[in-house]
């Protein structure tokens, strides 16, 4: 989440080879196929994405899918949103268009999302047919910096099985991940459970201090000075804990 900054010259004058940060990386999502037993995986070669300490993973407005063929096209003739297609499987259903992810270590390979939906619905063609949907929605960064998205394990199928259930595919859309910068002492809410201040932010904070794993909870260097661990770290902690700033 930062860009790395040219060196100076010196005289006689001299230049030096200049890295720069490359800040995001997109994957075309038109044509991949949600589909029974048929894993689909993209990425963003040969663009690649510099290591960061927090990313965002956003879905642009215009991913959309339709239904080909069997009861999946008779459900989705048109193209609709990926969340239109798992709330007519389960009304709650909430896909994360855009997901703010923390990468403490700073390195690659990482895994920024992996998420499963596996929900089954009910259609009438003829008579009442059961749908049963299950895939699993996968973001990465390789060990190469090049950026992946898969659908794995994906169940699309219909019971009884008098008709196919055809297939979902991507008409339009890009997923982006970009390195995005942290700011100095953000949230005090340290896991992330939307309460906040709370007795548990602060037992959170000093066991991921000690070295311990908390999935949901924000980098150590609370202070985002790039060092870390550190005391300055506790203090402003406890500082915008009691209502300061920092």
């Amino acid at each position: 989440m930062r860009t790395t900054l040219l060196a100076a010259a010196s005289l006689p004058l001299t230049f030096g080879t200049v890295a720069f940060a490359q800040q995001s990386a997109s994957i075309s999502l038109t044509g991949l196929r949600i589909q029974n037993a048929n894993p689909q995986n993209r990425t963003s070669a040969p663009s690649t994405i510099s290591p960061a300490d927090r990313y965002t993973v956003a879905f642009s407005a215009d991913t959309r899918v339709r239904g080909v063929g069997g009861a999946l096209g008779s459900l989705f003739p048109t193209p609709v949103t990926i969340d239109q297609v798992l709330q007519r499987f389960d009304p709650t259903a909430d896909f994360p268009e855009t997901t703010l992810v923390e990468n403490c270590a700073g390195t690659h390979p990482f895994v920024l999302a992996s998420t499963t939906f596996s929900q089954s619905t009910t259609v009438t063609v003829v008579i009442p047919l059961t749908v049963n949907f299950s895939a699993t929605f996968r973001s990465e960064i390789d060990a190469n910096n090049v950026a992946g998205f898969s659908i794995t394990s994906p169940v699309l199928t219909v019971s009884p099985a008098i008709i196919q259930a055809g297939f979902l595919e991507f008409t339009a859309g890009t997923i982006t991940f970009s390195r995005t910068p942290r700011t100095p002492c953000e949230s005090i809410d340290f896991n992330n459970n939307g309460v906040f201040p709370e007795d548990q932010d602060v037992i959170d904070f000093f066991s991921v201090l000690s070295g311990a794993d908390c999935a949901t909870c924000s980098c150590i260097d609370f202070n985002a000075n790039a060092v870390y661990p550190e005391d300055q770290d506790v203090i402003d902690f406890f500082t915008v804990l009691a209502g300061g700033s920092c």
